[in-house]
Parts: C-alpha cells; sequence; structure tokens
C-alpha cells in the first residue's frame, strides 16, 4: 500500500466518523428546533439561533458528503492505476519469460524412418484403373 493510499483512507475513515456525529446532531424535520430545546425556543432569537444551528449542520453535512465521495472517486483512480502498472509489468515479466524459454524434444522410443530404405522401382502401379478412381 503506497503512502498515498494510506493517507487518502485514513482521511475516509476520520471524514466517515465525523459525517455520522454531524448527521445524528441534526433533527428531523418533524421535531424542529422546540423539540430539542423542550419547548422554550419560543422567542424571536431562540428560533433563529435553531435554524441557524440546523442550516449550519445540513450544509456541513452537504459539505462533508462532497468531499467524501470526491476522495473516493480519487482513492479508486489511484488504485485502478496502480494496479493497470501492476499488470503490465507482469505481462511484461511473462512475455519476457516466454521468449527467454527453449522448447526441448523428448527423444522417443520409436526407430527412426529412414526414406532411403524404400525402392521404389519395386512398386507396381499397372493394376491402378485411373477411371475408378475419382475425387469427391
Amino acid at each position: 500500500m503506497t503512502p498515498v493510499i494510506l493517507i487518502i483512507s485514513i482521511i475516509l475513515l476520520i471524514l466517515a466518523v465525523i459525517l455520522t456525529v454531524v448527521v445524528l446532531f441534526q433533527q428531523g424535520k418533524s421535531a424542529g428546533v422546540p423539540g430539542v430545546m423542550g419547548g422554550a425556543a419560543d422567542t424571536f432569537f431562540g428560533k433563529n439561533k435553531g435554524k441557524t444551528m440546523d442550516s449550519m449542520f445540513s450544509k456541513l453535512t452537504g459539505a462533508l458528503a462532497v468531499i467524501f465521495i470526491v476522495l473516493v472517486l480519487a482513492l479508486n483512480v489511484i488504485i485502478t492505476n496502480q494496479q493497470k502498472k501492476i499488470n503490465e509489468e507482469n505481462m511484461q515479466a511473462d512475455l519476457e519469460n516466454i521468449a527467454n524459454q527453449t522448447i526441448t524434444v523428448a527423444p522417443t522410443d520409436a526407430p527412426a524412418f529412414d526414406l532411403g530404405d524404400i525402392d521404389l522401382g519395386d512398386l507396381d502401379l499397372g493394376d491402378i484403373d485411373a477411371d475408378a478412381v475419382t475425387a469427391e
């Protein structure tokens, strides 16, 4: 594992934990701010403060999600390029091994056939009927 992949993986892990915590701090749309403060946020400042916190958490969640997605895609590209490089190196090494191999043929126990042993002068071709032999 290269240092870049390790660093991005650690950042992704930390970012995932932070993103989870930020999402858990957000209130559901049905509860709203009065649900958090026990109904005591009926004043103008209380309502605006709650909306500001909710909007801040919402924006923070969106920003962290975008950063998380970008880092995942970058990590994917880095790992894919690294795998391509490794595959090319392995293929080159395999081709070099194949090119350097020598092929040896094991001798057989069968006797060698020498064409010099056949005397074609004794062959009588007079009995073959040329009309009877046809190519199909």
